[in-house]
């Protein structure tokens, strides 16, 4: 087993555990864009009662939409939120001031541009970043072409792996910056923070079981209780809330051996604390379950779109929130509309000319 491959069954499939998700609710978005500029957006929900759901998705406060409760079956509803525009000005502008950092960030915007025989309407949507591991950046683990495939959908086994260990490397850093800052309260002559530094790399490989390539890896449930005083008992390591008194002793021992130091011991708490770090970033942004219908229909005919699905003149995506992790996801397509107007205007204009033309060459003769 490569080293790529040893998140799967480490730590986080027991913070995964622990932290279960549940299922994916559907937030459906539909923009509708005239050739006349006006403009529909309509968003909607299937809570599970009638009551406006907690989302990261900031949904309409204004009076200016129109809310619509439907029952769909005995104890479902619909939640549907309508809102017309009367330009393109007006629809780019009505995510441009939210700046709620427990929502998604929206950035909207729609550009008309008149080029005489054609209309061309370029439309771009972006949700941005929405994620509380913030403790290690995704470059430090993936490329820049790997962060762009794995946000646009790609589910390949190496890339998903890769992305799991950026998360683990998360939790690991909120457990592992409670360890100093407790290490430096002690003000032990061995624990200072450059040598903690030092062997950062060599707990995180002991933590996850990583021996190298080709290794076999193990959850950090067998792991702790197989390198400590627990070896060989029925110990409970991890309970709903973290680690259990037993499992805390366990980490510390395991900490001390790799630290090469005992009082390790002395940082029970902050041990605790990491682990509670750990926890609320796992269950924190970006984690929640929702996934995305998005649509769009532009006026003409559809030139260029990174959608992967079109039917006409409608663009769709669609994808879970975790995808909002590494980086913003962009939504792009524009069309373009025949001016018929305009090619009427340049045909009576070349007719003319042509007249013009014509009745110069007779008086020209006639002369």
């Amino acid at each position: 087993m490569t080293a790529r491959r040893m998140y799967h069954s480490t730590l986080m499939t027991c913070l995964l555990a622990i932290w279960a998700t549940g299922c994916l609710e559907e937030h459906k978005v539909k923009t509708t864009i005239r050739a006349d500029g006006t403009c529909e957006r309509t968003i909607t929900l299937n809570p599970g009662q009638k009551e406006v759901p907690g989302s990261p998705f900031p949904l309409p406060v204004d009076a200016g939409w129109d809310t619509n409760w439907t029952q769909s079956g005995d104890d479902k509803y619909i939640l549907t939120y309508t809102k017309r525009f009367n330009n393109l000005e007006e629809l780019s502008r009505e995510y441009a001031y939210r700046a709620d950092s427990g929502k998604i960030r929206i950035d909207l915007r729609v550009r008309k541009t008149f080029r005489w025989f054609y209309t061309y309407y370029d439309y771009v949507e972006s949700y941005g970043r929405f994620s509380d591991y913030t403790l290690v950046d995704p470059r430090a683990v993936l490329t820049e072409d790997e962060i762009d495939r794995f946000t646009y959908g790609d589910t390949t086994g190496t890339l998903d792996n890769k992305k799991e260990e950026w998360v683990v490397r998360n939790l690991y850093e909120a457990i592992y910056r409670e360890l100093v800052r407790g290490a430096e309260g002690l003000h032990d002559s061995l624990l200072t923070p450059d040598y903690m530094a030092a062997h950062k790399e060599e707990f995180f490989r002991v933590l996850t079981g990583d021996a190298g390539s080709g290794s076999k890896l193990r959850d950090i449930d067998s792991l702790l209780r197989e390198q400590s005083s627990y070896r060989g008992t029925k110990a409970k390591i991890f309970g709903e809330n973290g680690l259990t008194g037993e499992g805390l002793k366990a980490f510390a021992e395991v900490a001390a051996r790799t630290f090469r130091s005992q009082a390790i011991g002395n940082l029970k708490g902050s041990i605790r604390s990491g682990w509670g770090a750990a926890l609320e970033m796992l269950k924190g942004r970006g984690t929640s379950g929702e996934s995305f219908a998005h649509s769009v229909i532009l006026p003409g005919i559809l030139l260029e779109t990174n959608a992967p699905d079109v039917q006409g003149s409608t663009a769709s995506w669609k994808f879970e929130i975790k995808r909002l992790q590494l980086r913003d996801y962009e939504m792009r397509a524009t069309s373009r509309v025949i001016n018929e107007w305009a090619i009427a205007v340049s045909g009576v204009i070349v007719l003319g000319l042509l007249v013009l033309l014509l009745v110069s060459l007779v008086h020209g003769k006639r002369r």
